[in-house]
């Protein structure tokens, strides 16, 4: 449906108008649709684009860690990367705190803190990984 991915303003005037040739229920949906996608247009873009952005990398490690906890070790995860990462989280962290910003603070914080569960896994003897992971997720 056009209405679903239009995002230049003059797009929602046609989806306005093919709304109202659809019957009642949907045509309300498709201009609520078009509504809310005008106010995310008349959003700053740098701001929704770093906001996909910061939940997509938070969501990143997620998987990861979620992983280590079922599998109960790190095998073939590398210490270095991920120590590396958790390096790079803390500067751009620290770089939000001196600029101020809480849209670069608040994910770059969560990814550390992510990040940093994952390296501490990876530092650990296996038995202890095993036991950590017990800790988090006794169930399995």
């Amino acid at each position: 449906m056009v209405c679903m991915v239009a995002i230049v303003p003059g797009d929602f005037e046609f989806c306005l108008s093919y709304a109202r040739s659809l019957p009642a229920p949907t045509a309300a949906r498709v201009a609520e649709t078009a509504a809310a996608l005008a106010g995310w247009v008349g959003m700053d873009m740098v701001t929704i684009v770093g906001s996909v952005g910061a939940v997509a990398s938070v969501a990143s490690f997620a998987p990861q860690a979620a992983k280590i906890i079922r599998a109960r070790n790190t095998d073939g995860l590398s210490g270095p990367m991920y120590g590396l990462t958790c390096l790079s989280f803390a500067c751009w962290s620290l770089f939000g705190i001196l600029k101020g910003e809480w849209t670069m603070i608040v994910p770059n914080l969560l990814c550390l803190a992510l990040a940093a569960f994952i390296f501490v896994l990876i530092l650990l003897p296996p038995a202890k990984t095993a036991a950590v992971a017990e800790k988090v997720d006794p169930a399995l």
